[in-house]
């Protein structure tokens, strides 16, 4: 196996250009079959299934996608998604585009990229401090779960 193969993903270890905190940052996998979407203000992100009633009413409101026009249908999509997604608890909008932030402190990562997602270093050597965090709360607390559609 060489090694693209075995990092399909992509995956590396940034650094925050602020607060030097490590992160994990990958390519978002395509046999995942949900889409996040990240808040415009904090690291907070939700998780759309793509088997979501919501996102599946949506898909159907646009024509079938065209290899030549699949860039203008993902846009469509994505911008249709996100005028029906709630607020963020923090008062920001959900956003497929919105740049990737650190965990810890916030900041737009420079690295910021749509198709790549950030997460929480797994050694322990990479020191991340929960408590330190920008959220006050573990990982599964960046993650809007309930309540994410408008009403």
């Amino acid at each position: 196996m060489s090694p693209d193969e075995s990092n399909w993903l992509d995956a590396q270890i940034i650094e925050c250009g602020q607060c030097g905190q490590k992160l994990h940052w990958i390519l978002h996998s395509g046999f995942y079959d949900e889409d996040f979407l990240y808040c415009s203000q904090c690291p907070k992100r939700v998780e759309v299934s793509r088997y979501d009633g919501n996102a599946t009413r949506v898909r159907k409101l646009l024509p079938e996608p065209t290899k030549e026009g699949l860039k203008e249908w993902i846009q469509r999509y994505f911008s249709l998604i996100e005028e029906s997604l709630a607020p963020c608890d923090c008062g920001g909008k959900f956003s497929y585009w919105a740049p990737r932030r650190c965990l810890r402190c916030a900041a737009i990562l420079p690295q910021s990229d749509h198709n790549r997602d950030v997460w929480p270093p797994e050694g322990a050597d990479e020191n991340f401090d929960p408590e330190r965090d920008v959220t006050s709360f573990p990982m599964h607390s960046l993650v809007k779960t309930g309540n994410i559609w408008r009403k």
